[in-house]
């Protein structure tokens, strides 16, 4: 096992090559510590791109994206680089974890009234895209009794989520949170999915996260 960390980029890359590796496969694409400049250099012989990001990398050096035809639609290559190879099966599989106690929050403890429609979107701020601020504005206008649900890690970034909704016209009276999953051992994934209507993630939902409950619908990736 050897480690890139802390290292330039030539110096990992000519090791590769010394390996006289056949096939490289990356498990970062463009997330946190990713090694993109590494992959530009085509040290193996063949390199595909899989797990940690879904999305294309843009590097013609890449020979192949492992994914399934669930995640790539028939004509995803024609939009990407990277060429698809889809797996017959699940191409994120995620192991099952036993039920446990999710003690969902009160809505009367969130500021929601019994019977607003809450919809959840349990993503960074980052990830409000134009496209999609502009959808949620208008779903808000043709539901009143709606509001947003958002869940960061910390009540330090409630005021980032406030000024990027303020910027598309949407009021912060219509926008509530949620502690993230995981902050509190009576806070696990299920909990925060039960006290939405829907709910929206760029998180694989669990099993027991997409059970339904007589408050909530299956949780969905955008």
């Amino acid at each position: 096992m050897s480690t890139c960390r802390g290292a330039t980029t030539p110096k990992p890359r000519g090791g590769i090559a010394a390996d006289d590796c056949d096939v490289l496969v990356d498990l970062m694409g463009h997330t946190r510590h990713s090694r993109p400049g590494i992959l530009a250099g085509k040290p193996a012989r063949v390199i595909v791109t899989h797990l940690g990001y879904h999305g294309a990398l843009g590097l013609s050096q890449v020979d192949a994206k492992i994914t399934d035809r669930y995640a790539d639609v028939p004509d995803a290559g024609d939009y990407q680089i990277e060429r698809p190879l889809p797996m017959a099966s699940c191409v994120l599989p995620f192991r099952h974890t036993p039920r446990v106690a999710a003690v969902a929050p009160a809505r009367a403890a969130l500021g929601i009234a019994e019977d607003a429609v809450v919809f959840g979107e349990f993503v960074p701020v980052q990830k409000l895209s134009p496209r999609c601020l502009g959808l949620w504005r208008a779903i808000l206008a043709r539901v009143p009794r709606a509001v947003l649900l958002f869940s960061p890690a910390t009540t330090a970034e409630h005021p980032g989520y406030f000024r990027q909704l303020a910027g598309f016209g949407i009021d912060r009276d219509r926008v509530r949170f949620v502690p993230a999953a995981g902050t509190t051992p009576a806070m696990p994934e299920t909990a925060r999915a039960t006290t939405s209507s829907t709910s929206c993630s760029t998180r694989c939902p669990t099993r027991e996260a997409t059970r339904r409950s007589p408050r909530s619908t299956p949780a969905c990736r955008w």
